[in-house]
């Protein structure tokens, strides 16, 4: 009898180490992962075969934001942002601005390049690539913060078409694109981002009866546009602004250069 429940327990034991390793061979191998479950939501992959991937760069979506400031005269200037030092890419918008007179009917007049500042002349450049740094001119009757925006989206939806945007840049508008001053008082004169050719020539498109009588005529719109004297050679002889000079030592203002007697 004794020999027989031995029997009976060794051979309970034997059939629950088989269960044992069993149980621990099936879980071992859903682990493997040779027969374990999908997983709900997961994103679809790509297909390998197809993926190329870089080892060394970063893998981002480069992101452009497109600006807009009205100034002191009828006009609104606006241009895109790579960083607060370099344009972005806008080729397909500036030639289609300049070549077929792309947004004429909100406004867009001309590109030009920018200037230092309200007392340098000078242009700027991109600090990456030592490219011109360009401004879009809108003339406007009235600007407000709602026309600013539409037409800032207007701008940027061109440039998010497909065959603009070649390597899938991603151009932006939000509530930082507006940089118009709340007070009007703020407004900067046009010669503080505009070259002063570049003055000249806008008010010599946007403007009806241009002559060299033009600022003796129109004073207050004149200093909206320069609002620094001594004026530029071509605003003096094209549109009639003082010819100012230094009364001390008769001498002309630095970077004056005065027209040369015949």
């Amino acid at each position: 009898m004794f020999f027989a429940e031995i029997a009976l327990v060794t051979a309970l034991v034997s059939a629950f180490v088989k269960m044992a390793t069993s149980t621990s061979r099936s879980s071992n191998k859903k682990s493997n992962g040779s027969e374990s479950p999908k997983k709900g939501g997961s994103p679809k992959k790509k297909n390998l075969l197809e993926v190329k991937v870089s080892s060394s760069k970063q893998a981002c979506r480069v992101t452009y934001l497109f600006r807009i400031m009205k100034l002191k005269p009828d006009i609104e200037i606006i241009w895109c942002d790579k960083t607060p030092r370099d344009d972005a890419f806008i080729h397909h918008l500036v030639k289609h601005i300049e070549e077929e007179n792309g947004f004429r009917e909100q406004g867009v007049l001309m590109v030009c390049r920018r200037r230092m500042g309200r007392l340098d002349n000078s242009i700027r450049f991109n600090e990456n690539d030592a490219f011109p740094r360009r401004l879009i001119v809108r003339v406007v009757d009235e600007s407000t913060a709602q026309d600013r925006m539409a037409v800032l989206m207007l701008l940027c939806a061109f440039m998010m078409r497909p065959e603009n945007n070649r390597y899938s840049y991603e151009y932006q508008v939000n509530e930082m694109s507006d940089l118009t001053p709340q007070d009007p008082v703020e407004l900067e004169p046009a010669n503080a981002y505009i070259p002063d050719n570049s003055i000249v020539n806008l008010i010599m498109a946007m403007y009806e009866n241009v002559d060299d009588g033009w600022y003796a005529h129109n004073q207050e719109t004149a200093t909206e546009y320069f609002a620094d004297a001594p004026y530029p050679r071509y605003a003096v002889e094209q549109l009639g602004y003082p010819d100012a000079t230094i009364p001390d030592g008769n001498q002309f203002a630095p970077g004056f250069n005065p027209a040369q007697n015949e």
